[in-house]
């Protein structure tokens, strides 16, 4: 009698492990997949939904108008500048913290007047490209002699 439940309590012994084992697995599964989103959503080619996200804080332009920009910033999380360049598209510059050690990370994207997605550029590409456009706003970004308008928003 006494291996008999022995025996019955190795075997539920089992069948809780297997299901210790099943729990495990599909919550590691979730853990995967959804850090896999958040490393996607933090290095891939989207931009964050700074609309609603961000609040906007500069707006300024250049060239007569040709060149419009706004500045938003979130706290804790970036600051990315949105250029609209008549007949171009859009050009977006994005800064995020990551620590004292990492520093500042800077991405760079462009989307054009018929693409429905920006697409991230090297630093040297976006600024020739916004260098061959317009000196003025090339110069704006670098903090040089510029004609450009700026205008801080509450």
């Amino acid at each position: 009698m006494r291996f008999a439940l022995e025996k019955k309590y190795s075997c539920q012994e089992k069948k809780d492990g297997w299901i210790i084992r099943w729990v495990i697995y599909h919550l590691a599964f979730v853990f995967l997949f959804a850090m896999s989103e958040i490393v996607s959503a933090g290095s891939g080619s989207r931009l964050p939904d700074y609309k609603n996200d961000a609040r906007l804080v500069f707006q300024g332009s250049c060239d007569g108008g040709k060149i419009s920009y706004s500045t938003y910033y979130k706290f804790g999380g970036y600051i990315l500048e949105v250029a609209t360049i008549q007949s171009e598209g859009f050009f977006y510059f994005m800064k995020r913290y990551l620590g004292e050690v990492k520093g500042w990370q800077e991405r760079y994207f462009i989307q054009i007047t018929d693409s429905s997605y920006p697409r991230e550029f090297s630093h040297e590409e976006w600024d020739e490209r916004i260098k061959r456009l317009s000196v003025n706003y090339f110069n704006k970004l670098h903090d040089l002699e510029t004609t450009c308008s700026k205008v801080l928003v509450m």
